[in-house]
């Protein structure tokens, strides 16, 4: 900006500049940018981004104004016929206010659109999914939701790889990686327009509490809500792989029923409380007594079957 402004007297005047104030400007103008651009290529937050700014600022004034002091301008033409005119002087005023006016306008117009047309955010955040941005595979956006299930500021995510956080299973499932362990969710993607380029938006949604409710209904639908052991139905089914399980692999299945005597009695004096806990301690006494590979079943009242590929057991009831 500083030669390219002298070469447009060079035609009407001599410029002479000192060589001390033009090796001072010149190295005061190149630490300032140099500067800027090590706090530039370091990562990207505010501060540094203010502060590049300001270091670029720096050294275009300061560059401008130590070679300005030392220059000496000597017109070639003195006198007042080769001058401007008033009316040039206002022609030149005016077209400087104008250039100057659609440049401020230029810059507030940007700032609008930067702002009000491409600016995601508050929509990003408004929705209870956690949304990300990526180009290039590189994070460049994400909503407040994201950054709170990985538990990393926004700054510290963008331009970093999304696959870095986000394990894309077969289909629109994956895991994201959070503080918490790896989070379960569903992933629906797409492409956008934004500021200009094109983008691919994910959206995430935590399906944790879905999946537990399904394994909260699949565990009732198979057990006996009381003991907490396999119901009829469930038992009758794994029963019969276990014993063409067995049948395949040549080993041995056995199969106990046990039934409580006397249990109404229980019922009758204690009340059903206390006859709920005995059966609920009964089931306990089973669980511990046999391996990993039995099948512990409540098909009635009080008959516990047990089915195991270990022990053959036969006994009556009782």
């Amino acid at each position: 900006m500083h030669t390219v402004g002298l070469s447009a007297i060079s035609d009407s005047a001599v410029v002479e500049s000192r060589t001390d104030t033009l090796i001072a400007a010149w190295a005061v103008g190149g630490v300032f940018t140099v500067s800027a651009m090590l706090i530039a290529c370091g990562q990207v937050t505010r501060p540094r981004l203010v502060i590049t700014a300001l270091l670029l600022v720096s050294a275009v004034c300061g560059h401008h104004l130590i070679s300005m002091s030392g220059l000496r301008v000597v017109p070639l033409y003195p006198g007042p016929d080769n001058g401007l005119t008033f009316i040039d002087r206002i022609g030149i005023a005016a077209a400087v206010c104008v250039v100057s006016s659609l440049l401020i306008a230029a810059g507030v117009a940007a700032l609008f659109f930067d702002r009000h047309l491409t600016d995601v955010k508050g929509l990003a955040n408004a929705t209870s999914e956690a949304v990300v941005l990526t180009r290039g595979g590189m994070i460049i956006h994400a909503n407040e939701q994201f950054v709170s299930m990985v538990g990393k500021p926004l700054a510290e995510l963008k331009a970093l790889p999304l696959e870095n956080f986000l394990e894309q299973k077969e289909g629109k499932h994956g895991l994201v990686k959070s503080l918490d362990g790896r989070v379960p969710v569903d992933i629906v993607d797409g492409v956008i327009e934004y500021r200009g380029r094109e983008t691919l938006v994910f959206g995430l949604r935590d399906v944790r509490e879905r999946l537990e409710a399904h394994e909260r209904l699949d565990h009732l639908a198979s057990h006996d809500p009381l003991t907490g052991l396999l119901n009829r139905r469930a038992f009758n089914a794994q029963s019969e792989n276990t014993i063409r399980l067995a049948e395949a692999e040549g080993s041995a299945a056995a199969l106990l029923i046990l039934d409580l005597d006397r249990f109404k009695a229980i019922n009758d004096i204690h009340g059903h409380g206390e006859g709920d806990l005995v059966l609920q301690q009964v089931a306990q006494v089973l669980r511990s007594s046999f391996g990993s590979t039995a099948l512990i079943g409540r098909i009635g009242g009080t008959s516990f079957p047990c089915f195991s590929l270990r022990v053959l057991i036969s006994r009556g009831n009782k």
